[in-house]
């Protein structure tokens, strides 16, 4: 599942929260943060829904965890490739003009030039 997708399950699964998760992941594509920080910024938000609504914790939390598997826990052993499909950011990098452009995306995916 890659973030795109992520997102599109959290809004087909789930009603009055979703746009919380949603807009943390594509602001996320947008800015500078790195992965950390999404992974950080997601999970405390996860944490505020576990003490106001507990059912859909259990769903967005196991959407979470599905991709947190694939694309964050082992994300040193992924390629750029695989990291760019996982966070979809295929088109901002090949958007980028500049070396410094492509050097923000490396940092933010936690890759080595």
């Amino acid at each position: 599942m890659n973030l795109d997708e992520l997102a599109e399950n959290i809004q087909k699964s789930i009603i009055q929260y979703n746009q919380l998760f949603v807009d943390i992941l594509f602001q996320w594509k947008v800015n500078d943060k790195v992965i950390t920080d999404l992974s950080n910024e997601f999970e405390s938000a996860l944490e505020k829904l576990f003490k106001i609504h507990l059912e859909e914790f259990k769903i967005v939390s196991k959407l979470w965890e599905k991709f947190y598997k694939d694309a964050i826990q082992n994300i040193q052993g992924l390629t750029m490739n695989e990291r760019l499909y996982f966070f979809c950011l295929f088109e901002r990098f090949d958007s980028c003009n500049s070396v410094n452009c492509r050097d923000k995306i490396y940092t933010k995916l936690l890759a080595k030039k």
